[in-house]
């Protein structure tokens, strides 16, 4: 059995609290025997170290959601970074920009995203990346950005993180792509009606996916309305490979080796 890598479970969110262990069970028993759990705030930066800490397979991402960039303060940089020393630290994430909820100012959002963009510059760390109706709004960020790192030398140019659960059309996701970010597929793309997120990610090279729950949200399509869980990664993969004409065993391979390259 492949051995697989869900690249964003938010595993310290309150969804988990009763059964985690039984959940972690149920994934190594599926193959899934690495989970990187992306924060949203410094609370949850904080428990997704202790998580990832408490147990083998199991990593953080540290940063501010763009959902709660209203709570952003200029000294979060410093609190952020020193929970970054810990190698069980794998990236900056999640953050971006969200102009669907907006639950903060796009001024908000843009401050904190900006400056935990350079916080990944300087720690050498890659990014996850949440943009929702915001790719307008984002690119020329992240294409300074990149092109920052290009200028300076940083290695980090070559792979700088992933765009999670990537929503928007091929033209997009050919930019994305041509900066070196990898795409985030999650349960979304096993809707019955998503037809151009299968239609982009069908397209896309398999050798720039990483495959992602989200869990405990965007269950795939046959327990869609209940509770996402490290385990049904293997429908995401599923329908790539359905898309693709692959095996599933190629798409399996395919995106735990891009997973384990972006993520070291």
């Amino acid at each position: 059995m492949e051995k697989l890598i869900d690249t964003h479970c938010h595993l310290n969110f309150d969804s988990f609290s009763n059964d985690l262990v039984d959940v972690l069970e149920r994934a190594d028993k599926a193959g899934v025997t690495r989970m990187i759990i992306p924060a949203t705030d410094l609370d949850t930066s904080r428990s997704a170290l202790r998580l990832s800490e408490s147990r083998d397979g199991l990593f953080a991402a540290i940063g501010v959601h763009p959902n709660d960039a209203q709570i952003w303060q200029p000294g979060f940089v410093s609190d952020l970074e020193t929970i970054a020393g810990s190698p069980k630290v794998k990236a900056v994430g999640e953050i971006g920009l969200d102009f669907y909820r907006q639950h903060a100012t796009p001024q908000d959002q843009r401050e904190a995203f900006v400056s935990q963009l350079k916080l990944a510059e300087k720690v050498n760390l890659p990014v996850i990346i949440h943009c929702r109706s915001a790719f307008q709004e984002i690119y020329p960020l992240v294409l300074n950005w990149v092109n920052g790192l290009i200028k300076s030398g940083n290695p980090l140019a070559s792979l700088p993180g992933v765009f999670h659960s990537f929503e928007g059309n091929l033209e997009e996701a050919q930019m994305i792509l041509d900066l070196g970010f990898m795409i985030g597929v999650t349960g979304p793309v096993t809707y019955t009606n998503a037809l151009e997120r299968q239609t982009t990610i069908g397209a896309l090279p398999l050798d720039h996916l990483v495959v992602e729950t989200d869990a405990p949200f965007l269950t795939p399509q046959p327990f869609r309305g209940k509770r996402n869980q490290p385990e049904y990664i293997t429908y995401i993969i599923d329908k790539i490979a359905l898309l693709k004409d692959l095996p599933y065993n190629t798409v399996a391979e395919a995106t735990t080796k891009n997973a384990s390259v972006l993520f070291r």
